[in-house]
């Protein structure tokens, strides 16, 4: 894996995104670090890559992230910015995390995790892709590796192992593919 040509700096201070209500809709603007009132909302966005061979994409997040450092993750992803749809920024995100332009669209849509201040617009892809295809962002992580899915389930969360299920399912068909 090399290194991609995208801006170095995690967790960007200067990032302004759409300041949303409780219902979605739009209601000013936020600068990222700046706190969050009750009723005030933001999106992100996440994606789960996987590729022909049932494998999904982990990344350990860089250790000199805010949140989480040094953990495994199997989503790429982070905060949808202002003026941008989420289609956007998911395309935009997992370009500038992972190196790679994948064209994602409202199929790929899983769910909207609602967990204040964020939605969280979820999505799932499958593409024909080895790690020889990545070029991860220093910056946002360590390193990454695809990994069996059925080995991948001890790093998820309960929380959302039923969705990611499902979009397994969704991509690769039937109860065992």
């Amino acid at each position: 894996m090399t290194k991609n040509k995208f801006d170095n700096r995690a967790d960007k201070l200067g990032e302004s995104w759409d300041l949303l209500n409780k219902e979605g809709r739009k209601i000013g603007l936020k600068h990222r670090g700046e706190p969050f009132k009750p009723g005030e909302w933001h999106s992100l966005v996440n994606a789960s890559i996987f590729n022909y061979q049932h494998e999904i994409l982990m990344q350990q997040r860089s250790f000199n992230k805010i949140g989480r450092p040094g953990e495994w993750d199997f989503e790429t992803g982070g905060s949808v910015l202002a003026s941008e749809d989420s289609l956007t920024a998911i395309k935009r995100e997992v370009k500038e995390e992972v190196g790679l332009e994948l064209n994602f669209s409202e199929e790929n849509f899983v769910e909207t995790f609602r967990n204040w201040p964020v939605f969280d617009n979820w999505y799932v892809i499958k593409a024909d892709l080895s790690i020889k295809d990545i070029r991860i962002q220093k910056s946002e992580l360590e390193q990454a590796k695809f990994m069996p899915f059925d080995q991948a389930i001890k790093y998820l969360s309960s929380n959302y192992l039923p969705y990611l299920l499902k979009a397994y399912k969704k991509l690769f068909g039937g109860e065992n593919a």
